[in-house]
């Protein structure tokens, strides 16, 4: 049968550790300028966009004792 309203009633007394948080997104590359024609400057390229947060670890599940 199941334990469920027993584990969540009991203080959570050895608890693993919380998940690691996930690895930090990979930096977007610079945009480079391209060079004008007729001698003007070309623009700037855009700047690269930031990469995605990492994904937050799970969480550290509670101990029942």
């Amino acid at each position: 049968h199941s334990f469920d309203s027993r584990v969540h009633n009991v203080m959570p007394i050895f608890n693993p550790p919380s998940g690691t948080p996930g690895p930090q997104g990979i930096q977007g590359i610079p945009g480079i300028g391209v060079f004008g024609i007729d001698g003007d400057d070309g623009a700037d390229g855009f700047p690269g966009v930031q990469g995605p947060q990492g994904i937050q670890g799970p969480q550290g599940i509670p101990g029942t004792g």
